[in-house]
């Protein structure tokens, strides 16, 4: 049997090296790349000691103020940062909608703070999508002896627009059944006939 000659030999040990180094390479690249994106993402994740003001990115606000939602919840930094936010992007309807959320639930009911921003809402869109405008009403009916006049009118006109959707039948088939007011259960019963309220 001819043996490989050392020539051989050291074409193949070359060959095998380079080999081994741009695979070494290759690996590298991939483990720096995930680093990288993974610091990346962490640097845009803010903590409960990410500072933050005025200047500070609209996305990264809204990132700060849901964190601060969480539990445990601190509300005076969910609401400097919704102030901050609706500043600068008083168009955006859920910046409202959140603050009026938040001032429910620093003070138990809607405030005269809380109510203007949930008719700042209304001004921004006065409908809106199908998950807002039945949001709008649960709020609403949970309070509802706290809404003013105008209020109150607004968050009937959601209701008709509501109807339209086949999707909320199960919502407005519970609230025909269970909502406790007249004035919002009458006409989203009359949006579906065929149920039957309670006692009615």
């Amino acid at each position: 049997m001819k043996k490989p000659q050392m020539s051989q030999l050291s074409s193949h040990t070359a060959l095998w090296r380079r080999f081994s180094a741009a695979f070494a390479t290759i690996i590298f690249l991939i483990c720096a790349g995930v680093c990288f994106l993974a610091a990346m993402r962490f640097s845009n994740s803010p903590d409960r000691m990410t500072v933050f003001d005025a200047s500070t990115s609209p996305n990264m606000l809204r990132k700060i103020s849901t964190q601060a939602l969480e539990s445990p919840i601190d509300i005076d930094r969910a609401r400097t940062a919704l102030e901050f936010l609706a500043k600068k992007e008083p168009m955006t309807v859920g910046v409202w909608n959140r603050l009026a959320y938040l001032d429910r639930l620093e003070n138990g009911i809607p405030t005269k703070e809380g109510l203007a921003a949930l008719l700042q809402g209304y001004e921004v869109s006065p409908f809106g999508d199908l998950d807002m405008m039945i949001w709008r009403v649960d709020f609403a009916s949970a309070h509802w002896s706290a809404m003013p006049t105008s209020l109150r009118e607004k968050t009937l006109s959601q209701i008709p627009i509501i109807a339209r959707f086949g999707i909320s039948y199960d919502w407005r088939r519970i609230q025909c059944r269970t909502n406790p007011h007249p004035s919002l259960y009458e006409p989203i019963c009359a949006s579906a006939p065929e149920v039957v309220r309670p006692n009615s």
